[in-house]
């Protein structure tokens, strides 16, 4: 039998991927928030707020953000979920889901995105809710004991 030696290496001493290859996750950075909290506001309020520092301009931040527990006052209440970036953009938004009866069940939202800051100083993300359509009603996060999260992770990038 004979031994693989890439590069003059036995397998045993390939500690790292080669130069110019990206992928690795480098960092990673949680934050959650369990507080139940209501709006009947079309405006949004931040909900988690978690902060990354890339070490590359080249490397990409992957956010996973979980809003949970939404529930709706009425019928006609519906809330919207979005994640925002330090630079006041929206990445991406999403509206989470509402009933058709008079007592809406809990749901969750998800998004999740692979962004390029292209920058090495602190990048700030925000799971913001409102409720921007609102005839008598309210939307909650976080009922019945639920936690939102949001995960970000450096990944590196290709050099």
């Amino acid at each position: 039998m004979s031994i693989i030696k890439p590069n003059n290496n036995t397998i045993s001493a390939i500690t790292a991927l080669p130069a110019g290859v990206g992928g690795k996750v480098l960092q990673i950075v949680q934050a959650s928030y369990s507080t139940v909290t209501d709006t009947s506001s079309s405006s949004y309020t931040d909900i988690v707020t978690g902060s990354i520092t890339p070490s590359s301009t080249s490397n990409k931040i992957l956010f996973i953000a979980h809003a949970n527990g939404l529930l709706s006052s009425t019928n006609t209440a519906f809330g919207r979920v979005r994640v925002s970036h330090s630079s006041g953009t929206t990445i991406v938004a999403g509206a989470a889901p509402h009933g058709s009866d008079s007592t809406v069940g809990v749901g969750s939202a998800s998004i999740s995105y692979l962004d390029t800051p292209s920058s090495t100083s602190a990048v700030t993300y925000k799971i913001q809710f409102s409720c921007p359509y609102t005839p008598g009603g309210s939307v909650r996060i976080n009922d019945g004991s639920s936690m939102s999260t949001i995960t970000l992770m450096e990944i590196a990038g290709w050099l």
